[in-house]
């Protein structure tokens, strides 16, 4: 699955290394069950304008997966579904300035805000202005430069968030 608009791309269809279904979607499709698409709401030219969305409810948690969708996304989604709320959020953008409005973020809610990122990427992601709008929103956040591989397992009312570093990565983390 795409966001719609992708899928005609030549850079996008010389990347596919062997015949595979593409299925492009927007927010008024809805392949999957687990998972509701929110955006994008149009098709687009697979721009961070563009990216996929989505939601999920999985165990007693509410998931919200944000994709690169910068702040001016950000607000469609909230006038789009000014209810929408979720427990964890996973960061647009990698942790980028460019995303995670704070009037988004207060009307989200999240407890925790998952950044993936890799460590001492290029782009210095998460941004310190990204952290502080975290914080100011009493949000934690979990990046997986930290904390590695995050994963949330649930089955009936037992769930449970866990993170796992590999190897001697937690060395590290101690590191300035």
């Amino acid at each position: 699955m795409v966001p719609a608009g992708m899928e005609t791309l030549p850079k996008f269809q010389s990347r596919l290394a062997y015949p595979v279904k593409v299925v492009p979607v927007t927010n008024q499709s809805s392949p999957m069950t687990d998972l509701q698409i929110l955006h994008p709401m149009q098709v687009g030219s697979a721009t961070n304008d563009d990216s996929l969305v989505l939601f999920g409810h999985f165990g007693k948690l509410r998931f919200l997966f944000m994709g690169d969708l910068p702040q001016n996304g950000e607000k469609l989604i909230m006038k789009q579904y000014p209810n929408l709320q979720a427990d964890i959020l996973k960061l647009g953008h990698n942790g980028s300035k460019t995303s995670s409005n704070l009037a988004f973020l207060k009307q989200v809610q999240p407890h925790y805000g998952i950044i993936s990122a890799g460590r001492r990427n290029r782009y210095h992601h998460p941004n310190l202005e990204t952290m502080q709008r975290l914080q100011q929103s009493k949000i934690v956040p979990l990046s997986t430069q930290n904390y590695g591989m995050i994963r949330y397992r649930y089955y009936g009312f037992y769930d449970q968030l866990t993170t796992k570093l590999n190897g001697d990565e937690k060395f590290w983390i101690s590191q300035p």
